[in-house]
């Protein structure tokens, strides 16, 4: 799909990750959405795929075949970016068929979690396409050309990947699923963006409009940063209950101390001396650098929250810089909190950039690899007019994707050194560079600030709004109605999966 496209999947998957499936819909029709799925014995005809319905509207429907594209590009999508801060911890195992294994927290298959994000997201394409047809604007040449472009990027990969576009779309997205039934979803997509795009420029706001919402919400733009140093007396079995209340009096005599510090450099002192009195052996042991860092290098920001102990401490009452408390949790755990910013509102610049990634992830854990890749790529920038089309052109041909403008990207939303090359005093528009972190090589280009951070969170919450109610007007305008049974002819055989067996079958 088109850059834009990342940009209407990430708002309509958040738009409707907490809603139950059927929320949003006017009607349906199938089976229970959060029964079991399991493998079907036969693989579903290709024919009956292309021929079955499993979303429609009143001018639109989304056959197996046109679903079957979408949920793997949705999943696709999801592993690429999220499966190590996520998913991996939630169980998924992407070298197994989705059918065939369960979210470790929730108990549901990795199919139907998958299937219902691609549905609810497919539902609002729905929507807005019908809401674009009823408008009578004239998305149809910007269409046509986004689908061309999209098309002809699919098959420059099959070309690179030395197949055919019939294999190399059957084994990225299963048998069945064709070039036209592609370019069928892509041009339901994107009539759907278009209009989301249209909707979306629509609403327009001012500093008017940022000040008296931020005047209406004032909580909701506070921030305090902090440090802590945990107390533990919890982490150990104790022979009798005089034993325990022993070692948990000590431990709150220790953090008390460490509390009653009269500046940072006392409380990182008597921080890194706790650690260091506690410090574990082999394996489990830390580096003095590590203990250092544990307290004097990480501040963690936290957003108002009136419901815990940190918070109505820390949101609550005249707060200053350097104020330091002890929470008691009750259990064995004394955390002592240094406040390095008391209450305050980010009136920092946001950022615009581009990126690429080049994770050994993505070279089966080579990092070589990987780095000549990255290296590859920023040659080519080099060598390039090095305006951002140029970026953005090397961002396809030498990762598959990335590139794409990120706009007012805030602190605390990259990575460490990504963050702070793009926050460097020095930084001009046009700037790129190579960065490692944490194993990963970004190349970066810094296209200039972006709006005031607060100003860019009202923003987004004036706006989200709007279409919110701009949307459920669709929603009770339109009749979408879809078939879960219909979505479960659907593989949970994938790409991933085909590459781990032939891998196997290689190895053996």
């Amino acid at each position: 799909m088109s850059n834009n496209s990342l940009k209407i999947t990430v708002f309509l998957l958040i738009f409707c990750m907490l809603v139950p499936f059927a929320a949003g819909c006017a009607g349906g029709s199938g089976g229970d959405d959060t029964a079991p799925v399991t493998t079907a014995p036969e693989p579903v005809s290709p024919e009956k795929l292309a021929a079955t319905p499993v979303i429609w509207s009143d001018n639109y429907s989304v056959t197996g075949d046109m679903f079957a594209y979408y949920f793997y590009k949705d999943y696709y999508d999801a592993v690429q970016y999220y499966y190590s801060s996520y998913y991996q911890y939630a169980g998924l195992d992407y070298t197994k068929d989705l059918k065939d294994q369960t979210n470790s927290q929730t108990g549901e298959t990795w199919f139907s979690i998958f299937r219902s994000i691609t549905a609810q997201n497919v539902i609002k394409y729905l929507y807005f396409a019908e809401a674009a047809l009823d408008s009578g604007e004239d998305f149809a040449a910007d269409v046509a050309a986004s689908v061309e472009k999209d098309v002809g990027d699919l098959t420059s990969a099959a070309e690179a990947a030395g197949e055919s576009v019939e294999d190399f779309i059957a084994y990225r997205f299963g048998d069945g699923v064709t070039l036209d039934a592609i370019r069928k979803a892509v041009e339901l997509f994107c009539l759907g963006d278009r209009k989301y795009e249209a909707d979306l420029a629509s609403f327009s706001y001012d500093d008017a409009d940022y000040d008296r919402y931020y005047s209406e919400h004032e909580e909701d733009f506070l921030y305090i940063d902090f440090r802590r140093v945990e107390v533990r007396a919890d982490q150990q079995e104790y022979e009798s209950d005089a034993e325990k209340e022993e070692a948990f009096a000590a431990a709150e005599k220790t953090a008390k101390e460490i509390a009653s510090s009269k500046n940072l450099n006392e409380f990182v002192e008597r921080g890194i001396a706790y650690y260091k009195s506690v410090n574990g052996e082999g394996d489990d042991a830390l580096t003095d650098d590590e203990i250092t860092q544990k307290v004097v290098n990480v501040t963690a920001e936290y957003a108002y929250n009136d419901q815990t102990d940190l918070g109505r401490w820390a949101f609550f009452g005249e707060r200053r810089d350097g104020d330091v408390t002890m929470l008691d949790n009750g259990a064995g755990i004394y955390t002592v909190i240094y406040l390095d910013r008391a209450p305050y509102r980010k009136d920092n610049m946001t950022k615009n950039i581009r990126r690429i990634a080049f994770s050994a992830d993505d070279y089966d854990g080579d990092v070589v690899k990987a780095k000549d890749k990255a290296d590859a790529a920023f040659a080519a920038w080099q060598a390039s007019g090095m305006t951002a089309d140029d970026f953005q052109r090397i961002a396809r041909e030498y990762a598959g994707s990335g590139g794409s403008l990120e706009e007012n990207v805030d602190l605390g939303e990259t990575t460490p050194y990504v963050q702070l090359w793009m926050y460097d005093s020095a930084r001009k528009p046009g700037d790129c560079e190579l960065i490692q972190d944490n194993g990963v090589y970004y190349m970066v280009y810094y296209e200039g600030d972006g709006m005031v951070s607060w100003k860019h969170a009202a923003n987004d919450a004036l706006l989200s709004a709007d279409i919110d109610a701009l949307f459920k007007g669709y929603q009770e305008k339109y009749t979408v109605e879809y078939d879960v049974d219909a979505m479960d002819m659907i593989s949970g055989e994938n790409a991933y999966v085909r590459a781990a067996k032939e891998s196997g079958e290689k190895s053996e």
